[in-house]
């Protein structure tokens, strides 16, 4: 907390970073549960091919969400 109470703006800033991490790694993770069970149950091996499909999609997650988050400031502006 900051002077009389008030919250800082880095504060809510760490916490929005904070937030939007744990909500990173946790669609990641359910992504990384659906795509093993189709890659399995279609024979195909979890090897570095599915690693890299995961990461791909990770990147195009951690996109979406700069997306976002900049549509967001500029429209608060």
């Amino acid at each position: 907390m900051g002077v009389s109470g008030l919250i800082r703006p880095e504060e809510v800033h760490r916490d929005m970073v904070e937030y939007h991490n744990w909500a990173l790694d946790r669609a990641v993770n359910q992504l990384r549960r659906d795509v093993a069970r189709m890659w399995l149950e279609q024979g195909q091996a979890l090897d570095s091919s599915f690693n890299s499909q995961i990461n791909y999609h990770r990147s195009a997650i951690c996109e979406g969400i700069g997306a976002l988050m900049m549509e967001k400031n500029c429209t608060a502006k």
